[in-house]
């Protein structure tokens, strides 16, 4: 099945290695898409079976966001503390036991709200553990590739832009797939079997963890078997096949520290740090333009099946041009794009003769075009910056600084809706908000074009190379014991 989508999508797995370990990245993809329709149905779940009101509601919702923000935890103990030698496999399996004992809970009994909170916060955990190790699997897989004797700068790019493009792609199209059945099937009464169907995601997840070709790790007793002296040797195998907690914290401290990694990362915090107004245009869509909840469910299908198209196009057209070059210019339309919407506030689609609906319909399917065009570059340049041994961290550390820029600029929106007095029946400054987006939208390039993207990559490369050789060079050893 899934081959078949990564030959529709223009995905094409060097071997028949890749294929098995990015199935495995669309599965868990495919489940977090799937899993994160839910909202709409633990929406019910607060109102009418933990009876919150509202505010309290607001105030779990973010409660229950801590284990996202902590991604770095679970990439550095992945990375650091293998179970039963796996440093993947073991905490996939794990984490969808976790989620399915969650799911199936809600789906068959209705929990009072303190058992209901700690398996909502399990939820969160399986799931967030899921997605890191999602993310650790596809970096390790571009490196496998970029390791190959005569692998060029286009290779390595393709292979890094396969594993990202693969995982969020899927995880468009899961999204997409549940606001289809949500808009069909649910309703306030069925949530409970809704839940209950759900909780099988996670079990189809566990069954794909086992295609992942993962080598568990030698133990200490293997390695010394027939050769009680060999402790030197054990030494430089533990220290490259499985390095100690404190020698990649180092390296990942090393790498937070390095001038050009700092820069990625500040890259990376403007790129997410830009202030919107999301419920300010709900507001202005339901109670200016009268939109019904048919037609918002309208433009969220639309955007996701053109982000799914925008992922298909990068990997298509764009994924071997220049990073620096690519993105100075997808960003800079996107900063164009954003104005648009001053058209709409205006109102003066309706005096050039088009309708509303049909305004948001076209900007709708163009923007989420062009943002998810653009967001890919900088994803790929995560994965590619990530060194041997710690993927799981960095990247992981990489996704925290966007999610901590992506909170803060929810909350420097939420400040500018206040300052210009945008409320639920006021619009008249809101035109200015798409203006300050664009603003704000152009500020990373400054960071961008200081930057030397090159020779951040080549660092990486190699040390990574280095690493490689280390572990052929001990895996030699060990052979001969």
């Amino acid at each position: 099945m899934f081959s078949k989508l990564f030959s529709l999508f223009k995905f094409q797995p060097s071997s028949p290695k890749e294929l098995r370990t990015l199935t495995v990245v669309a599965a868990i993809s495919l489940s977090q898409g799937l899993l994160s329709g839910l909202g709409t149905v633990w929406g019910y779940v607060y109102k009418d079976d933990f009876f919150l009101s509202p505010a309290l509601a607001s105030s779990l919702d973010a409660d229950l966001r801590i284990p996202w923000i902590i991604k770095p935890i679970w990439g550095f103990m992945s990375d650091n503390l293998p179970i039963f030698g796996y440093k993947r496999l073991s905490y996939l399996l794990l984490s969808s036991i976790a989620i399915w004992i969650c799911l199936f809970y809600f789906g068959t009994v209705a929990p009072a709200f303190g058992i209901g909170f700690g398996l909502l916060f399990l939820n969160n955990i399986g799931q967030s553990i899921q997605a890191v190790m999602g993310q650790a699997i596809l970096v390790e897989n571009a490196q496998e590739i970029s390791s190959k004797e005569g692998a060029t700068q286009d290779d390595k790019a393709k292979a890094a832009s396969r594993g990202i493009s693969t995982f969020y792609g899927m995880k468009i199209a899961g999204g997409t797939i549940y606001s289809l059945l949500i808009a069909s099937l649910l309703t306030e009464e069925g949530r409970r079997s809704f839940i209950f169907y759900s909780s099988f995601v996670p079990v189809a997840v566990f069954f794909f963890a086992f295609v992942l070709p993962e080598t568990p790790k030698k133990a200490k007793k293997e390695i010394l078997l027939g050769n009680p002296g060999a402790t030197r040797s054990f030494a430089a195998v533990e220290s490259s096949e499985n390095p100690p907690q404190e020698s990649n914290f180092k390296k990942a401290w090393g790498f937070l520290k390095d001038p050009l990694m700092c820069q990625a990362m500040i890259l990376m915090f403007l790129n997410s740090f830009q202030p919107g107004s999301g419920q300010a245009k709900f507001y202005f869509f339901t109670n200016e333009l009268g939109f019904k909840p048919d037609f918002l469910g309208t433009l969220n299908i639309v955007a996701s099946f053109a982000t799914m198209l925008g992922v298909f196009i990068y990997n298509r057209f764009f994924s071997t041009i220049n990073l620096k070059t690519f993105y100075s210019f997808s960003q800079v339309i996107c900063a164009l794009l954003t104005l648009c919407m001053v058209i709409l506030y205006n109102r003066w689609n309706i005096a050039w003769g088009v309708s509303d609906e049909l305004f948001m319909i076209l900007d709708n399917l163009v923007t989420s075009i062009a943002g998810e065009v653009n967001s890919l570059p900088l994803l790929i340049l995560a994965c590619r910056l990530c060194p041997k041994n710690i993927e799981a961290t960095v990247f992981s550390i990489l996704s925290a600084v966007s999610n901590t820029a992506g909170i803060l600029s929810s909350q420097l929106g939420a400040y500018l809706l206040y300052r210009l007095n945008i409320t639920a029946d006021n619009f008249e400054n809101l035109q200015y908000m798409p203006m300050i987006l664009a603003a704000f939208q152009i500020v990373p390039l400054v960071v961008l074009w200081c930057l030397d993207i090159d020779a951040a990559i080549e660092k990486v490369d190699k040390k990574n190379c280095e690493e490689e050789k280390k572990n052929d060079q001990e895996k030699c050893e060990e052979a001969t014991m």
